[in-house]
């Protein structure tokens, strides 16, 4: 109703506010439809307005593109579309630096920092993924920190196995005091990678086990995936086809 009514400011708050539970449950291309169709609007009434002179974009306005645009870079880093998902985040940290929302420039920053390292700069991207975490530090909410310290500890595995340890516990403790069981599943999961690297394969996937009982519950179809492969992973070590 709010495309066909070209009210973008009601399309963009709707799929701004949604995106988090299509990717969790792998709705991507519902997701992509919606955002890309609500930015576009939001675009070419901007455009009109900017026609007519004098126009400059509210606070709310801005906040608004900046959290569509990090759901969209969700989708474009899901089909590895990894060069467009780093312009768009960075022009959503962009916005919310301007905005002066910690919250937000936390999550971008931990999305730059996933991308990176993806890209193959790995210590730019871990540089990016401390900011965000010490940025997270700042805010009265702890969901941010957490969604951080899990992708933090996660890259420092293969690096720094004791730091991971400790960065994802209090990851794994986090998620469980606010409640949220798809960042418990994720970091339980990235937590059973680190008994994983250690040759504690009982623990692991005692742990992983946990993490995918997490995930099935709350049809977080990443998740499922995710801590599938790992007790895959797992069971070829444990020798147990």
């Amino acid at each position: 109703w709010s495309l066909e009514s070209s009210k973008s400011d009601g399309a963009l708050q709707l799929a701004g506010a949604l995106y988090i539970f299509w990717e969790f449950r792998g709705a991507r291309s519902e997701s992509r439809k919606w955002l890309e169709d609500a930015l576009a609007l939001s675009e070419r009434e901007q455009s009109k307005k900017a026609a007519a002179g004098n126009y400059i974009p509210t606070d709310t306005e801005k906040a608004q593109r900046a959290k569509a645009l990090i759901g969209v870079t969700w989708f474009q880093f899901a089909t590895l579309n990894l060069s467009n998902a780093h312009k768009t985040v960075e022009e959503s940290l962009r916005l919310w630096r301007e905005l002066g929302n910690t919250w937000w420039m936390a999550l971008a920053l931990e999305h730059i920092g996933f991308i990176l390292i993806l890209e193959g700069d790995v210590q730019r991207g871990r540089a990016r993924l401390e900011e965000a975490v010490s940025l997270a530090r700042e805010v009265e909410d702890p969901w941010p920190l957490v969604v951080c310290l899990n992708r933090l500890g996660e890259q420092l595995v293969g690096v720094d196995v004791a730091r991971a340890r400790q960065i994802l516990e209090e990851a794994v403790a986090g998620a469980r005091r606010v409640g949220d069981k798809n960042v418990f599943s994720y970091g339980l999961r990235a937590l059973g990678s680190v008994y994983l690297a250690e040759g504690n394969l009982t623990t692991a996937a005692r742990i992983t086990e946990r993490a995918l009982a997490e995930a099935c519950a709350m049809g977080s179809t990443f998740n499922v995936l995710t801590a599938s492969f790992q007790l895959v992973v797992i069971s070829c070590f444990q020798n147990d086809p």
